[in-house]
């Protein structure tokens, strides 16, 4: 993934994550700094054919006339057990509701890949039928696609609640209460909050709202966004500026032939590991005897560079002959106490020294 040109994710938060778990490479607003080469990493939501779903609404007629005045629940095969319990202890506890709502399960050729699910499904769904089934209920066929999305169309409320899922986009196709483990739930925004009580107006503006987000993203807007991302990631810088490792018997020669020598070194990270707990990170005896090394040369300037308060440097570095000059010791530092107060809290897990 570090070589290629675009890594995109579905949702901002995924390309988030991807980034801040990078390994080790230095991070950009346009992406991964990859040892000289830049791969932009950016989100990009996948999108329905919206077009091809609008004909199968000449279906519609004859699905609603199949379940009459009946509530109609549509369930994608997704987290079906669990569903199909809830659908059991609605009925348990609402029996108002027998015979006057159907939960129609579509499933796939994915269920029959575990029979063990299969036989699960099957044999709850034989005891719902036993328990609140009538005799004239006729099921549903095997749908063909166009089928399906009327389907999807006609239907009171579309539950798609995965245990746990990507970028589903059948939330896209129809009337739809979310799971909060999909995907695309960052995206449609407006189907988390489901409102039995919502009056007629405010449920429209939800639903076009929701229908408009459908359709403006698209599967080919979704093809067309990366294409676009793509190219201007080609265009644009190809390769970072990366600094080239000097060979060791060149930077040893200029070293013994220089007349005089300057050093920075930072703290975090080169003189001292970083780690979770700040009083651990401190220097190796090694490095140590390094930095005393150097800075018993007189042709050698040392510098350090931190952002530790001069007591823990004092702790861990003091030791050192050489004097200490603290260049921050005049500097008007009045401004930090009120960005100190202002910065964590807009930051969540920012940690404050």
């Amino acid at each position: 993934m570090a070589a290629a040109d675009l890594v995109c994710f579905q949702t901002y938060s995924y390309s988030r994550h991807f980034i801040s778990t990078w390994c080790g490479y230095e991070s950009t607003p346009r992406g991964i700094d990859a040892e000289g080469h830049v791969a932009a990493v950016a989100h990009c939501p996948v999108g329905v054919d919206a077009e091809r779903v609008g004909a199968g609404y000449p279906k519609l007629d004859a699905l609603r006339a199949l379940y009459e005045v009946k509530k109609i629940i549509l369930d994608i095969v997704k987290g079906v057990l669990q569903k199909l319990h809830a659908f059991q202890k609605l009925l348990q506890t609402y029996p108002q509701w027998v015979g006057n709502v159907v939960l129609i399960q579509v499933t796939s050729p994915t269920l029959t890949d575990s029979p063990k699910l299969e036989r699960q499904v099957s044999e709850l769904v034989a005891n719902i039928k036993g328990e609140f089934g009538s005799l004239d209920f006729i099921p549903p066929p095997n749908l063909k696609q166009d089928e399906f999305y009327a389907l999807m169309s006609v239907a009171d409320l579309a539950v798609i609640t995965p245990l746990r899922d990507g970028m589903n986009t059948t939330s896209m196709r129809s009337p739809v209460m979310l799971s909060e483990f999909v995907g695309i739930s960052k995206h449609m925004e407006n189907a988390l909050m489901v409102n039995p009580w919502n009056l007629g107006p405010e449920k429209l503006s939800r639903h076009e709202e929701l229908h408009r987000v459908a359709t403006t993203h698209a599967s080919h807007t979704w093809a067309a966004v990366l294409v676009k991302m793509l190219r201007s990631q080609m265009r644009g810088e190809e390769s970072a500026r990366a600094t080239p490792y000097i060979p060791r018997d060149v930077l040893e020669s200029r070293y013994h032939a220089a007349k005089k020598r300057l050093f920075f070194f930072d703290y975090d990270g080169t003189l001292a590991p970083i780690v979770k707990t700040l009083s651990m990170a401190v220097p190796t005896p090694a490095t140590l005897q390094a930095l005393e090394t150097l800075s018993a040369d007189p042709r050698n300037v040392v510098y350090i560079i931190s952002g530790r308060d001069g007591a823990f440097l004092e702790q861990h570095l003091g030791h050192f002959s050489n004097p200490w000059v603290n260049f921050t010791e005049k500097l008007d530092m009045s401004w930090m106490d009120e960005c100190f107060g202002i910065i964590p809290n807009g930051r969540r897990g920012a940690i404050l020294r």
